[in-house]
């Protein structure tokens, strides 16, 4: 294609020693279209203010990546709430869907605090 740019001249892996707000990066551990390496060095590159990374498990798909925290928001909420990047009113809402029972989440955690 002319015109385009090398796929390394897009990485984000170098803009991300930039990111200065609490960042959790969630990653399907067996994507096909993703090097794990790539994922892990922009994961490196990244400061820890704080940071986080989920593995999400048993997918070789990407867009069960996308839509996993609308059928597991536990996660998620937990973080938004622990890294307080919510709005009064989320908070609301988090306090009341914590009251709710469901499953627990299939994936595994990297850093964090």
């Amino acid at each position: 294609m002319m015109g385009a740019l090398p796929l390394d001249t897009m990485s984000p892996r170098e803009y991300a020693k930039d990111i200065k707000v609490p960042i959790m990066y969630v990653q399907a551990r067996n994507d096909q279209w993703t090097e794990l390496s790539d994922i892990l060095s922009i994961y490196d590159n990244t400061p820890d203010n704080p940071k986080e990374f989920v593995w999400i498990e048993n997918t070789k798909h990407r867009y069960e990546t996308y839509s996993y925290f609308q059928d597991k928001p536990d996660m998620i909420l937990a973080w938004a709430e622990k890294m307080d990047v919510t709005t009064n009113s989320f908070r609301g809402f988090v306090r009341r869907y914590n009251r709710m029972p469901r499953a627990s989440p299939g994936c595994s955690r990297r850093g964090g605090r």
